[in-house]
């Protein structure tokens, strides 16, 4: 779709490319690539003892494993010491790491970046997924599976950038509640929100900053890969050394797209759609370019008390939707 307050044509939205991550539960690895490989007319291929490729697909390949590093080969100093002495041993250790984690870590399907017009087929696989038995958070109270969207930026200047971040700390709350996170979500760090003295400093009229300063800004009061907009992927794009020299942690790839880390893998709900995320992300870039509502918004978190400011932000976004 196009989403209110942009200038963007059906052609250029439906083009656009987004990475899609989805996280689930009862289905390990090599049934999960199975179901991604019959969907989506690819083929298997196994790469690591959890981890499957499927290849060929009319979207790309595909990367089907078991969401943990501890079972993935070399990991860690200890682990490739211990293999170096012993490949048996390594990989024993590493399934039987694996075999405890089954009913804890989620499989996760990691997809290529594809058109957004083609996310419909996603949710086909969504489908298949379900029927053959992957289960989400909503069974068990330790479960806390995501969907992670990564959406290719429109533009890598500041004043591309900015904007979207702005909108997205200012509306996230509305998000929170339009989304209905999960409570093992909510309890644990991985969709953290961002710090409130963040969102006063980068939403201040005067905040005015080259992309040094948005960057070293970023990483004063958001040094983890655990919020709910992850930009350190690309801000490690734009200037790898300056995020790496604060955050220390290989599985930040640099990737010129937001790593949108909130929405839940809803896979045991037949109405919910990969689709309706991706719209939810849209109406975030919209309001980034209402530039007039966006700096209203902004007005009134910095005038509003912290406790009231749900109820005025989410009053404030349903009255914008329903006027766009």
């Amino acid at each position: 779709m196009t989403p209110p307050g942009t200038s963007s044509s059906q052609s250029d939205q439906n083009d656009r490319k987004v990475g899609v991550e989805i996280e689930f539960a009862d289905l390990l690895p090599d049934m999960a690539a199975k179901v991604v490989a019959d969907c989506l007319k690819g083929s298997t291929d196994q790469t690591d003892l959890y981890c499957w490729q499927v290849e060929g697909t009319d979207l790309g390949d595909f990367t089907v494993e078991l969401d943990t590093r501890y079972v993935k080969k070399s990991n860690n100093a200890a682990q490739r010491a211990l293999e170096e002495t012993s490949e048996e041993l390594g990989e024993d250790l590493r399934r039987l790491i694996g075999s405890m984690s089954e009913n804890i870590v989620p499989t996760e399907i990691v997809g290529p970046p594809m058109p957004a017009g083609d996310l419909n087929m996603l949710d086909d696989l969504v489908t298949a997924l379900r029927q053959a038995g992957a289960k989400d958070s909503s069974g068990n109270p330790l479960y806390a599976f995501g969907l992670h969207l990564n959406p290719d930026v429109r533009g890598e200047k500041v004043a591309d950038i900015l904007p979207t971040l702005q909108a997205y700390v200012l509306a996230s709350v509305w998000l929170r509640e339009e989304i209905g996170i999960d409570l093992a979500r909510k309890a644990l760090p991985y969709i953290d929100p961002f710090p409130r003295s963040y969102v006063l400093h980068i939403t201040d009229p005067d905040y005015a900053p080259d992309q040094d300063q948005l960057i070293d800004d970023y990483l004063a009061d958001n040094a983890t890969r655990n919020r709910e907009l992850d930009m350190l992927p690309l801000f490690a794009h734009l200037d790898e050394s300056r995020v790496q020299d604060v955050v220390d942690d290989p599985r930040i790839k640099p990737r010129p797209t937001y790593h949108y880390r909130l929405p839940e893998a809803r896979l045991s709900d037949p109405k919910w759609t990969i689709q309706q995320e991706w719209g939810r992300w849209c109406l975030i870039e919209a309001l980034a370019d209402d530039t007039e509502k966006l700096a209203e918004l902004a007005e009134l978190y910095h005038d509003t008390l912290r406790w009231n400011w749900k109820e005025v932000c989410c009053t404030f976004m349903e009255d914008w939707r329903r006027k766009n």
